[in-house]
């Protein structure tokens, strides 16, 4: 989400009844990983580099998620709470929501052919 969009967003706060709220989830890139099984050369770490400078260039930072919490508040929302999960991107990980990194998979290869053309 870009950051012109969660602004206009501020247009929740006047349509949420006192004690609503907005959920935002988003994925951050480049890709990360945790256990240095993912090598630095890798194509999918070159990859998501590539896209990621990319999409920086033409206006379009992958990374915005790392400032929603500082919009949301810029826009009037009170309590902002931002959580931080670690999501598996593959179904062979040894991790109790191993399930996740399957679904994860089979909505990526739908969507990486369209942001990759």
């Amino acid at each position: 989400m870009s950051p012109r969009i969660l602004v206009r967003s501020a247009n929740s706060v006047r349509t949420l009844t006192p004690g609503g709220y907005i959920e935002i989830i988003d994925m951050i890139f480049p890709v990360k990983c945790d256990d240095g099984s993912l090598a630095e050369h890798s194509a999918l770490m070159e990859w998501t580099r590539k896209l990621s400078d990319t999409m920086e260039r033409a206006g379009r930072p992958l990374d915005s998620a790392l400032h929603y919490s500082k919009q949301l508040k810029g826009a009037g929302f009170e309590g902002v709470v931002e959580q931080r999960f670690k999501w598996p991107s593959n179904g062979w990980p040894k991790h109790p929501h191993k399930e996740l990194g399957r679904q994860f998979v089979g909505s990526k290869n739908t969507t990486s052919n369209h942001s990759c053309v």
